[in-house]
């Protein structure tokens, strides 16, 4: 099954760090998978149903590594930042209240019974 996502790979010092988002605004961030090595990336991209044109232009981009200029990078970490929701939300943090009701009434899980 295949889905619609963007997937990164970062390269952390001697591991590698995968990470997928689900393009569906609804769906749940699955938690970072770390590599050892490029090696343990590939089984890992295959599991995914990864193309396997897909997958040969992430390996060379992994091989070769970026050239943008460190003015462009800086640029980008900087827009990623302020446009990143969850950055966002764990700087400004805002109270939630949870307020329900069953059939127009106030409903208070708390006060009921457990299953």
């Amino acid at each position: 099954m295949t889905e619609a996502g963007m997937l990164s790979i970062m390269r952390r010092e001697q591991t590698y760090q995968v990470c997928y988002a689900s393009s569906k605004p609804y769906d749940m961030d699955r938690p970072p998978y770390l590599c050892p090595d490029e090696g343990s990336i590939i089984p890992l991209l295959h599991h995914y149903e990864i193309d396997p044109w897909a997958l040969q232009q992430a390996i060379a981009v992994l091989r070769k590594g970026g050239e943008e200029p460190p003015e462009r990078l800086a640029q980008l970490i900087t827009m990623a930042e302020a446009t990143c929701f969850t950055i966002a939300a764990l700087r400004n943090p805002v109270p939630v209240a949870l307020e329900a009701t069953v059939n127009g009434q106030p409903f208070s899980p708390a006060t009921t019974g457990s299953a």
